[in-house]
């Protein structure tokens, strides 16, 4: 739907883990109903203001429920891989306002990095469009799920067994 906001699903679960702490969340998805849907939600450009009001919300609702550090640390995550999403698109300014506005969720090193990316985003986007085909191209890309485990009886699984008896 056009009018869904991006990241309702983290807002959704964030909530539910204020009150739940034990229930876990994955933000990876685990499949892809619909290919090539037009005005798709996480092919939409998002820009910093909508991320930062939604951190900054959660921010005061996981102090309130007394989860402050665990957010943080999360929320730290989640914003390093946003930040990444927008090099990729060259929103140099969305990425600038959320390094400065949760400044204490980076470290300093990281927050100089992105600045030096930032200062030709269009040159960045490009060598990250360029990275990327690289990294699928030679399929240097870490698994996502273990390989399937050898079936019994299966010749590549008789030789490991062995391997680990000896």
């Amino acid at each position: 739907r056009p009018e869904q906001p991006k990241a309702n699903d983290l807002d959704m679960w964030w909530r539910v883990a204020y009150l739940q702490p034990a229930a876990g969340y994955v933000a990876e998805p685990t499949a892809i109903y619909h290919l090539a849907v037009p005005n798709s939600i996480s092919k939409r450009p998002v820009n910093a203001e909508h991320y930062c009001d939604l951190i900054s919300r959660h921010w005061a609702l996981a102090k309130r429920y007394g989860r402050l550090d665990s957010f943080q640390t999360m929320a730290s995550h989640v914003l390093r891989r946003w930040l990444r999403s927008m090099l990729f698109d060259a929103q140099a300014q969305d990425i600038r306002r959320i390094l400065t506005e949760f400044q204490t969720l980076f470290p300093t090193w990281y927050r100089l990095w992105m600045h030096l990316l930032t200062t030709v985003p269009n040159a960045t986007a490009a060598g990250c469009h360029g990275l990327s085909k690289i990294v699928r191209r030679f399929h240097l890309r870490r698994r996502v799920v273990l390989p399937p485990a050898p079936r019994q009886g299966d010749s590549q699984g008789d030789k490991r067994s062995r391997r680990q008896d000896n």
